[in-house]
């Protein structure tokens, strides 16, 4: 006999255990397809990242990017602006990629992706 409080507590807006199975599989799946896009932007975000960080360091120093920021001969200056600009335009990259892909899921879902709330 299957442990129908588990599916209870997995779906609660479900009345019956076949329903429950059903919503529960649902939504299980789009909580993994999500994943699978949300990781999917990550990485491109780190791509784009990389890509538009060097161009603009380059334009404004006239000059490559520190390698490796935490090298001590690299000196502060530059690593923190580095580590600042990095941060700056990976954190936009990723809420632009990651707003696009929700809104292309409730386009296609008609819902908000799992974990996303309405403010």
């Amino acid at each position: 006999m299957p442990d129908t409080t588990r599916l209870w507590q997995a779906c609660p807006r479900s009345r019956e255990i076949g329903r429950a199975r059903a919503e529960c599989g649902v939504a299980e799946s789009n909580n993994v397809a999500w994943k699978a896009v949300a990781t999917g932007g990550a990485v491109a975000a780190t791509f784009v990242t990389r890509k538009a960080v060097a161009g603009v360091w380059k334009a404004a120093t006239g000059g490559a990017p520190p390698e490796h920021p935490e090298n001590p001969d690299t000196t502060w200056a530059q690593a923190l602006a580095w580590a600042m600009l990095t941060g700056a335009v990976a954190g936009a990259v990723r809420l632009l990629i990651t707003r696009k892909a929700a809104s292309s899921w409730r386009a296609a879902t008609g819902q908000l992706p799992p974990g996303l709330t309405t403010s």
